[in-house]
């Protein structure tokens, strides 16, 4: 009668809805880096040293601590620091940016490497409570599934006092993952610093407890025409 037919034609349309095709972005996962539970405000370890007007500070991050941690390739979307002191009131992290490049490097020299295209910038950054803060990239990385990551993060504050502290990890005897440049100078600006960092060894090999949040490549299907991978290791068949 009337009601089979009506039940017929909503197994239909369910069914139709069901095969057409998803345009559901794929998942997200999380991936913290370092294990350390130093609470660190020294310039260049901290990005946010806000002791001093500018600042510059690079990171390397390994990928196989990320492939450790379980990622494949895919795009990191954001990132996030796990602040562990706020720099006092109403004092933020200004002009901020964040730049980042796949590098061949295992260490860091004692100079900035040049020309890292920025995924992140902000006027101010505003932190205003302790824990992990995060950093939603304009646009996404895309990361092979293998090579290591270098990470800047520089800015230049109007203002300026006490600093903000990181969770950061020390590593061992040459292990050099940080260097950093910092300076009050009111005409230049922090991205734009040069020259020797003046960084203790023990610093050098301090570095920033990171999460990476990245889109899985496994999970859900694309939406069309976006990129999800580059070259790398790819889901089980």
């Amino acid at each position: 009668g009337v009601v089979a037919k009506r039940s017929k034609w909503v197994f239909l349309f369910l069914m139709l809805l069901f095969l057409l095709p998803s345009t559901k972005a794929t998942a997200q996962v999380t991936y913290t880096l370092g294990d350390g539970t130093i609470s660190s405000n020294t310039l260049g370890v901290s990005p946010f040293a806000t002791i001093n007007r500018n600042q510059r500070s690079q990171y390397l991050y390994y990928g196989q601590e990320l492939t450790d941690a379980g990622a494949m390739s895919g795009n990191i979307v954001s990132l996030a620091l796990n602040i562990t002191q706020l720099g006092g009131a109403n004092l933020y992290p200004e002009n901020v940016n964040i730049k980042m490049k796949m590098v061949p490097n295992v260490v860091l020299g004692n100079q900035l490497m040049e020309n890292l295209p920025v995924y992140y910038s902000a006027a101010t950054v505003n932190i205003t409570e302790t824990g992990w803060y995060t950093f939603a990239l304009n646009a996404p990385f895309e990361w092979d599934g293998f090579s290591n990551i270098l990470i800047e993060i520089c800015r230049n504050n109007e203002n300026f006092g006490n600093s903000f502290k990181v969770e950061s990890t020390l590593y061992n005897a040459l292990d050099y993952r940080t260097v950093g440049l910092y300076s009050n100078e009111t005409n230049i600006a922090g991205c734009d610093l040069t020259g020797t960092s003046e960084m203790i060894n023990s610093d050098r090999r301090t570095r920033p407890n990171m999460q990476f949040t990245m889109t899985d490549p496994c999970s859900g299907l694309p939406i069309p025409g976006e990129t999800v991978v580059s070259a790398g290791p790819y889901c089980d068949g």
